[in-house]
């Protein structure tokens, strides 16, 4: 059974790639015409790997998993890093926080969000639902090992990742719409 679910997922993503609806790079999904209508192929590769949500990021090509806070791959140092103490977006004063390195290993997931800039849009995908959210804020903090914000709103998510030899953050802070 898992294996027909793993051939009907190559289908999928084979019929989106010679249709011209998606581009695959580095074993990424690159929106190419209408991606949020295609992605769902990445559904069956998030259960079997015990994902807990995907971040989606159109304008700097970032489509990445991250792990429940609870989980030991929940770490800045493997991947994307949700940041206790984070409220979920399914409920209603979410505030996610996540964390991820800028540099140029392959962990390096939010090596590019210094390009983002206000109204620009983020997805959130987590239990089967899309949360988006537009960008309302950028500003840098200096890295104490403490994150010293601005308050923030409820139902935001707020994107966190070191300046490249500096010994500030930069902290990007964006509303659900």
């Amino acid at each position: 059974m898992l294996l027909l679910k793993r051939i009907i997922s190559i289908q999928i993503v084979l019929i989106a790639v010679l249709t011209g609806l998606v581009v695959i790079k580095n074993n990424k999904v690159i929106k190419k015409n209408n991606i949020i209508d295609v992605i769902s192929y990445k559904v069956e590769e998030a259960n079997a790997n015990n994902y807990y949500g995907r971040i989606y990021i159109d304008k700097i090509h970032l489509n990445e998993y991250f792990y429940s806070v609870n989980d030991m791959r929940n770490n800045v140092d493997k991947g994307i890093e949700i940041l206790k103490p984070s409220i979920m977006p399914d409920k209603d004063n979410s505030k996610l926080f996540l964390a991820s390195h800028s540099g140029n290993s392959n962990i390096s997931y939010f090596k590019n969000i210094d390009k983002l800039n206000n109204n620009d849009e983020i997805i959130i995908y987590f239990q089967n639902n899309c949360y988006r959210y537009k960008v309302i804020d950028k500003y840098e903090i200096i890295k104490n090992g403490t994150l010293n914000i601005k308050e923030i709103e409820d139902n935001s998510l707020i994107l966190i990742t070191c300046v490249r030899d500096t010994n500030r953050q930069l902290v990007i802070i964006s509303k659900k719409i």
